[in-house]
């Protein structure tokens, strides 16, 4: 190769090197440009606080005046009677539907022995009273969750075998032990009563439903 080629070569090859870093220098400088013009154009289009300053005054015409204190004091007035007025347009709540009689009437499952403490006081429920009780102490039936858990073959067992003649129906017995179990004793007030507790001036509380002896 001759010394004239090399040469050419070499100038070549710093001719593409010089190139380069023009232009890696020329890219970082349009691109700094270009960035600071839309750092710009963002800073412009968004708005100062004199803008929104504007903007509340413009808008707050539109809104509309808060109202009266007489009105605001009647509207505070009146919520507590709609609250009332919606409860007692609520309906009762009852108890889910005991399950038909298949045709072969069982005794219910009652416990082989007094639980501690007597279990639950079930004269509350209506028309069982003293004797009634003792009876279905005797079957083991000591507590409100048994009575809520009948079925319907049980119910009619319950009811031939202590000569009930429909009572438990009747006076819905399962509806009562449900609500008393459950701890609902608004709901079962306003239906059956007081189920015998006294108030403060000695008084018992009678309910919706007409309460059978």
């Amino acid at each position: 190769m001759s010394t004239l080629t090399l040469e050419l070569i070499l100038w070549m090859l710093l001719a593409f090197f010089v190139g380069c870093i023009v232009g890696c220098i020329l890219y970082g400088i349009f691109e700094g440009m270009r960035r600071r013009a839309l750092a710009m154009a963002a800073a412009e289009a968004a708005p100062g606080p004199h803008q929104w300053v504007h903007s509340r005054v413009e808008h707050a015409g539109t809104e509309a005046p808060p109202p009266p204190i007489a009105a605001r004091k009647s509207a505070k007035a009146a919520a507590p009677a709609k609250v009332a007025a919606e409860a007692e347009a609520a309906p009762e709540p009852q108890a889910p539907a005991v399950k038909p009689a298949t045709g072969k009437p069982r005794p219910p499952q009652g416990l082989s022995r007094p639980p501690e403490g007597g279990g639950d006081k079930l004269q509350r429920i209506s028309g069982v009273g003293p004797r009634i009780e003792r009876t279905l102490h005797r079957l083991g039936i000591y507590h409100y969750e048994q009575i809520a858990g009948w079925t319907a073959d049980e119910v009619q067992w319950v009811d031939e075998h202590l000569e009930f003649r429909g009572r438990i129906a009747r006076e819905e017995w399962i509806v009562q032990a449900r609500l008393l179990h459950g701890g609902d004793e608004e709901a079962f007030t306003r239906q059956f009563g007081s189920g015998g507790l006294a108030d403060k001036s000695g008084k018992t509380r009678s309910g919706s439903h007409t309460r059978r002896g």
